[in-house]
């Protein structure tokens, strides 16, 4: 990839990437049943990716199969009232994401930045990617994404190449000429790829890249990807 590119489009994942999520969750979810919200959130996350790697791809987004296994895993009674609890608890963290309540402190002074630079900017993220870039422009007080592309508006689900190819397709735009930026090497680099775009992969925790894939460039944060978009002052 040249130095410092400038794409026509900069297409932005939402969840660990412009918002911390998992923060978000770990609060909903801290007191359930005695644990701590990271307890009870890494759980889930062990649950899902066991889920995605045993079962066939109808069954991945299946809640009902999550709460069966994790409350097997827990080996508590009374499961229909702590089920609903469970249910409560991650309802409310979902609902408290769309709003962007938990913005990275990075994420408006690079939106900032790359607006200022006359980047243009879309959300690109699984579900209610209007009502999330809404509250991020409340936050900032600017008008940061031109378009919001999510599972619903796109009909296919992200993860998928067709999620891109239908971006790029209302884009009107090479796919070269697009750059995605998120956290998730399954819905956002190896996708994205496929699709043709460049990618850059938030790698906020240091994970590991289990699937081999290749991003364009990998980053710990947000600003530190910004100087591949916009060249130093001086």
């Amino acid at each position: 990839m040249p130095s410092r590119p400038r794409y026509a489009h900069v297409l932005l994942d939402f969840d660990r990437t412009l918002n911390d999520s998992d923060l978000v969750y770990e609060r909903n979810l801290n007191g359930f049943l005695g644990l701590t919200g990271q307890q009870v959130y890494k759980l889930w996350e062990d649950i899902h990716r066991e889920i995605l790697a045993k079962e066939p791809k109808e069954h991945h987004e299946d809640l009902e199969l999550h709460y069966k296994l994790m409350l097997e895993e827990l080996n508590r009674t009374n499961k229909e009232t702590i089920q609903k609890e469970l249910k409560t608890r991650l309802r409310a963290a979902q609902k408290e994401c769309w709003y962007a309540t938990a913005l990275f402190d990075e994420t408006v002074p690079f939106l900032n930045a790359m607006l200022e630079a006359g980047y243009t900017m879309h959300v690109a993220t699984g579900d209610y990617a209007k009502l999330k870039a809404e509250g991020i422009e409340r936050q900032g007080e600017r008008s940061y994404f031109q378009h919001t592309y999510d599972e619903e508006t796109l009909g296919v689900g992200k993860g998928k190449r067709d999620y891109y190819d239908r971006i790029i397709e209302r884009l009107g735009l090479p796919a070269e000429e697009t750059v995605i930026v998120g956290d998730s090497l399954t819905n956002d680099i190896v996708s994205g790829a496929e699709a043709g775009l460049a990618t850059i992969w938030v790698r906020r925790k240091n994970e590991e890249n289990k699937k081999g894939a290749k991003p364009s460039l990998t980053v710990a944060t947000l600003m530190e990807a910004l100087p591949h978009f916009v060249p130093p002052a001086g």
